[in-house]
This record gives structure tokens, C-alpha cells and sequence, in this order.
């Protein structure tokens, strides 16, 4: 069997578990490749080509800028992947995250609806069945359930400066409907029922849950901890509350975790924010201290494993890597209720709170304080039996053997 993925980066959230499905792939024998957008190709063994050069980019970004039209762009780019996959000819077509200013949809799905290829399609989050948003609990929007129109989401990614969501919501449905032998699959129970009040309802739709690397991401010990908050210029008696994001949008809320630090500021914490841009973490106040964006791992590990609580203030998330995360090096986690967030969270680990309560996150956070040595063991059990890299993979192949036997 050979299988071919396509994803708008080789890095990142959305890159890594593409790298992850391809090792697990090649292990059972079939034959991977896989095609991405942006960026540089991921360290390791693996066949990785990336589709072209940056220049389609810029303009396919400038499109969208000025006319709603994200998707529409990189048509040479679309028409060289789908060359690359005429010649491979692959059983199967894993699409990961297909937005992001790298390939032309109508192109793309032209050819999928006439190959006779088995497609395999992972949401990772919303785009797939809006006019133009790839989120929109947090602008409190429902009309991508019938059309939609007047999109409040406009200036959010992608950002456009003018609004032609009604237009771009019926493109995407007749674009993305139709494809004879597909599967979508979603990474957490909440994106699933969402995409069965959508227009992708008629496709089969399956859960296949986010994996955490259980080896990389996993408790330090006390004399590591010590050595990373002293690294950040943390008292070594000092409790860090910790919350990561790879980009801290309005979706992700930095504001609440700056209230946090001010509800917080009689304890004995220290409140940390990691993925901010500069600017950002040149903006915080002096008790919250803001670590800039960072694809170190060790050191993401460091930080998770030094904190007493983890905190996602984020109101909408399809599943959290950064909760999975934390919980996989021990640390308990308070999460407000948004999205596939929740789904993760079992008393035995952590507590959700309502979405808008800072008061609730507040007394939830001072209730875990003290808390973490016999939460750790309970944190990363509930992630090993639940969220590991092994069961992720396991489900794709899976999937993989399903559609490929019809």
C-alpha cells in the first residue's frame, strides 16, 4: 500500500503528527510519501517534498487579503502536486490541513473526484465547512450550520478585507462534497458532531485522537525542574502555573492568563506564557513572564515538567497537543470549557472551567497548588491509555486498512 500525505507545513502541531503517521506507516511496510507547503522539510528519515518554491505563497496570500479568496491562489503549485501524485499514484490520499495559502482547492478536488483515489481527510480544526473561518465559538457564530454571510470572523486567519463569506461557503460545499470514497476523521468527539450538523455530513466521519510522544514528553525529576527554574530566574520554592500556545491569538486569550497573574499575585507563583511574539512579551506585565515561540522540544519539556499547573485559557480547540502534553510529563490542568479541550480532562487530572470565569479558573488553579506529586502518576496513565503517539497511529492505520479494503 502506498500512501501519500499532503499538509501545509513539516512542522508544527499539524506537521508532526504527519511525520508520526509516515514513520508508522513505513514500519507496517507501506510505501509513504508526503508533500507539504511551507517551511523546511522535517529532520529525519522519511520521503518529505515540499511542493514549491515561496513566491506562490506571498501572492496567494495577497488574494485572500483583498478578495476573500483563500484557496484560490497557487495554481501552478497545485498543478505540480498533482503531477507528483499522477506519478506516484498512491492508494490512498491523506489530507491534513489543506488552507494555508499553498494550494488551490478546486484543483486539488478536481483531481481527487475523478482519480479514483481512496481519500483519507483529517479536520484539524473548522475551515473545511465555513465561509472562511477556521474557528468560530469565540465570535459566538453559527451560520456556517445553513450559509454564511456577514462573517464576524473577517480579520481573524485568514484575514481578508473584505467579505465574501456567502460566496466562499457555497464554493467549499460544491468543492469539497462529492468525492466518491472518502473518510474524514477528527481529532476529538466535539469536531465530530460539529461536522455532522455540516455540509460534510454525508462523508463517514472518524475519531482518531491526537498523539503525544509518551518518551519525549514525560516527568524530568526534581533536580531537572530545579535547573529550569533557575534557568528562567524562578525561586526554586516558587510554583509555576504554565500555559503554551503556538501563537497566542484573540481564540487563545493571553488577557486572561495576565488576570490570572493579578488574581494570583498574594501566592507564591509564578505565571509563565510560551509561543508569544516579541512584541507580545514585551507588552506583559512584570509578574508574568513571556517566553517567545520555540521549536525546541527539550525545552518545552523542561517547562512542562518544572510546572505545579498547567492552564489552556483557550476558547476553542479541536484537541490540545498542549494539554496532551503537560499531562504527559505529569502536571495537572486546569482548562476553560472550549472545544475538544475538555474531552481530555478527568478529575483525576485536572478541572474545567466555564469559558468566561476567571474567578472559577482562579479558585481552580489555587485548589491544584500543593497538588502535583500524587496527581502525576494519574496524569500520565489517563495520557498513555488514551492520547499516546501509538494510539493515534494505530488508529490511523486503522482507517488506512478500512478504506483501502472496500
Amino acid at each position: 500500500m502506498k500512501i501519500a500525505q499532503i499538509n501545509v507545513t513539516g512542522n508544527g502541531s499539524t506537521g508532526r503528527i504527519m511525520c508520526q503517521i509516515s514513520a508508522k506507516a513505513k514500519e507496517e511496510g507501506f510505501d509513504t510519501v508526503a508533500y507539504f507547503g511551507r517551511g523546511a522539510a522535517p529532520r529525519g528519515e522519511g520521503r518529505y517534498e515540499k511542493i514549491d518554491g515561496d513566491l506562490h505563497i506571498y501572492l496567494h496570500v495577497l488574494k485572500a487579503r483583498l478578495f476573500d479568496k483563500t484557496g484560490h491562489g497557487s495554481v501552478g503549485a497545485t498543478k505540480k502536486l498533482v503531477a507528483l501524485l499522477k506519478t506516484e499514484n498512491p492508494d490512498i490520499i491523506h489530507l491534513h490541513n489543506i488552507h494555508g495559502y499553498y494550494l488551490n482547492i478546486k484543483i486539488l478536488f478536481d483531481y481527487l473526484k475523478t482519480s479514483g483515489k481512496k481519500v483519507v481527510w483529517t479536520l484539524h480544526d473548522c475551515w473545511a465547512m465555513t465561509g472562511g473561518c477556521a474557528y468560530f465559538l469565540n465570535a459566538g457564530c453559527d451560520k456556517w450550520k445553513t450559509g454564511c454571510f456577514g462573517c464576524p470572523s473577517k480579520n481573524q486567519y485568514p484575514k481578508s478585507f473584505v467579505d465574501k463569506s456567502k460566496r466562499e461557503y457555497a464554493f467549499k460545499k460544491d468543492t469539497f462534497t462529492g468525492v466518491k470514497d472518502m473518510i474524514l476523521t477528527t481529532p476529538s468527539d466535539w469536531l465530530h458532531e460539529l461536522v455532522k450538523e455540516s455540509f460534510l455530513k454525508d462523508y463517514e466521519t472518524v475519531t482518531v485522537h491526537n498523539g503525544i510522544d509518551v518518551d519525549k514528553f514525560k516527568p524530568q525529576g526534581a533536580e531537572k525542574d530545579l535547573e529550569t527554574k533557575k534557568k528562567y530566574g524562578i525561586d526554586e520554592n516558587t510554583k509555576i502555573i504554565l500555559g503554551v500556545a503556538s501563537v497566542w491569538d484573540d481564540r487563545k486569550r493571553l488577557n486572561m492568563m495576565v488576570a490570572l497573574a493579578d488574581k494570583l499575585k498574594d501566592e507564591n507563583v509564578q505565571v509563565v506564557t510560551v509561543g508569544l511574539s516579541q512584541a507580545q512579551a514585551d507588552a506583559l506585565p512584570k509578574n508574568v513572564l513571556g517566553i517567545t515561540r520555540t521549536e525546541n522540544i527539550d525545552e518545552l519539556v523542561n517547562l512542562y515538567s518544572a510546572a505545579e499547573v498547567f492552564v489552556s485559557t483557550s476558547v476553542e480547540e479541536s484537541f490540545s497537543l498542549v494539554v496532551g502534553e503537560a499531562m504527559a510529563t505529569g502536571t495537572p490542568i486546569v482548562c476553560v470549557d472550549g472545544g475538544g479541550c475538555k474531552e481530555l480532562i478527568s478529575d483525576e487530572i485536572g478541572i474545567v472551567v466555564p469559558r468566561d470565569d476567571i474567578e472559577k479558573l482562579t479558585s481552580s488553579v489555587k485548589a491544584l497548588l500543593g497538588k502535583k506529586s500524587e496527581m502525576t502518576a494519574a496524569c500520565r496513565e489517563r495520557c498513555i491509555n488514551n492520547y499516546s503517539q501509538t494510539k493515534m497511529v494505530d488508529g490511523y492505520m486503522k482507517v488506512y486498512k478500512e478504506i483501502y479494503g472496500r
